[in-house]
This record gives C-alpha cells, structure tokens and sequence, in this order.
C-alpha cells in the first residue's frame, strides 16, 4: 500500500523517493496505531502543498491530509500522478503561487505543465532561497 510514484521518464531523485518513504511510513504508523487499516488519519504532521501532475498537466493544491488527497485525485485521473513536491504551507502560499502561474491556468488548480511552471517543476520546485513572505509578495 502506499503512494504510487511514476516517473513518465523523469528519473526520480533519492531526496523524492526518501520523502515519499516517510509520508508512507508515517502513514502506516498512524493507520496501525489506529487498530483500523481502513481508517484513514485526519492529518500527516499539519497542512501541506502539494504540487502533482500527469501527462501536460500540473495542480497545485493545499491539504490538511496529503495522502488521502492524492489518493482522491489519483482515482479520478487517466494516469498514475507524479509527485513533483510536498511542503509545508498555508492557503495564503497556494493562492500565491497560483497567482504566480495564473497565465498558465487551465481550470480551477489545474496549470498547463509549460514556461516558468514547467521550469520550476523540472527543478524539483525550488523557491532559490527566497521566504515565504517574498513569494506570496512577488505573487
């Protein structure tokens, strides 16, 4: 059980692969504590964004419980997602982004996977040592 990760050709690196090994562990940690291997945990350690993609397309989104969120969005989609990164953050950081990629948007979350958006995705979404405060203000 646990996160699938598909590459789509992107080699996979150790620090994404180790990150989604501890979203796994954890998760079955809390579920085993819980004495229910159905019963989902409300939450992995806070409020996450996330940014996941498939095919020529990329959302970003914000979640309180990332593993039952990825597994949501996983059974309504034609492929496998990709998980190009999780970090801590609040709605305020993913409206920022968002509006940083709005000329990419498609609908609601969803981003066409191209330009600046492609480029921060193919660097393992990076922020290059800018805080938080810059980004929401550069927004």
């Amino acid at each position: 059980m646990g996160f699938k990760l598909a590459s789509f050709g992107t080699e996979m690196t150790d620090e994404t692969l180790a990150r989604a090994r501890t979203l796994n562990d954890e998760w079955d940690r809390r579920r085993k504590a819980a004495g229910n291997t159905h019963e989902r945990p409300n939450s992995l350690e806070g409020a996450n964004i996330y940014v996941v993609g498939f095919g020529p397309y990329i959302k970003i989104g914000y979640s309180t419980d990332l593993r039952r969120r990825i597994e949501d969005l996983e059974c309504r989609l034609p492929e496998p997602l990709v998980i190009h990164a999780t970090f801590p953050g609040s709605r305020k950081i993913e409206a920022a982004l968002h509006g940083k990629y709005d000329g990419l948007r498609l609908r609601g979350e969803w981003f066409r996977n191209e330009g600046p958006l492609a480029a921060w995705v193919n660097e393992g979404c990076p922020f290059n040592g800018k805080s938080w405060s810059k980004i929401i203000r550069e927004a």
